[in-house]
């Protein structure tokens, strides 16, 4: 049997087979819907075309990276202080406080990191496709796919921009106990009290 550290990152990563077979299943098939949103008997320009491919691979895509998003969630330093009680009973306690807050940190500026690049993609996606649209340099064969598309866009932008707040909030929390956790390994305890 593994570590409990080790189990809580697996958790927190997501990796169970089962979910990420059905995830992608789910991503094919948002894939076909989408591909008869557009086209049309106008000929193609390369705006056209490069925010037509962006718009039906670009949004099913990012939908997976959310979901893969929703997982760090689970990175809560608590948990891993715990799971390091468990694996290291001998080690003091200022030291796994340390190292917890430290593996949860990782996880959290990880996740904040990959949710804004997510929003400021699901936004640029969706511009090209408006762009592309009002230009006629697309052309819309299905409307009813081409408003669940831009839908889901911006819905998934929307959330991806909340999920950044959160992890950006948690990474301050996270980094402000890291700092009195320091304070107090060198003997400034009375300035970690005050923080």
């Amino acid at each position: 049997m593994g570590s409990s550290v080790e189990e809580l990152e697996k958790e927190i990563k997501g990796n169970n087979p089962s979910l990420i077979i059905l995830i992608l299943i789910a991503l094919f098939g948002e894939i076909l819907f989408f591909i008869d949103a557009f086209g049309g008997e106008t000929e193609l320009t390369m705006l056209g075309f490069i925010a037509g491919y962006a718009g039906v691979f670009g949004v099913p895509i990012a939908t997976l990276l959310f979901i893969a998003e929703l997982y760090a969630l689970k990175a809560d330093p608590q948990k891993f202080v715990e799971a390091y009680r468990k694996d290291e009973p001998k080690t003091p306690e200022i030291e796994i406080l340390e190292k917890a807050y430290s593996k949860a940190h990782d996880y959290v500026s990880e996740a904040f990191r990959d949710t804004l690049i997510l929003w400021l993609t699901l936004g640029f996606i969706t511009a090209l496709v408006e762009i592309a649209v009002i230009t006629g340099s697309l052309e819309i064969k299905d409307s009813t796919r081409f408003w669940v598309l831009m839908g889901l866009s911006s819905l998934l932008s929307v959330a991806s921009f909340i999920l950044m707040i959160i992890f950006y909030l948690r990474k301050r929390s996270i980094e402000k106990a890291l700092f009195a956790i320091q304070l107090k390994k060198t003997d400034k305890a009375e300035i970690s009290i005050k923080l």
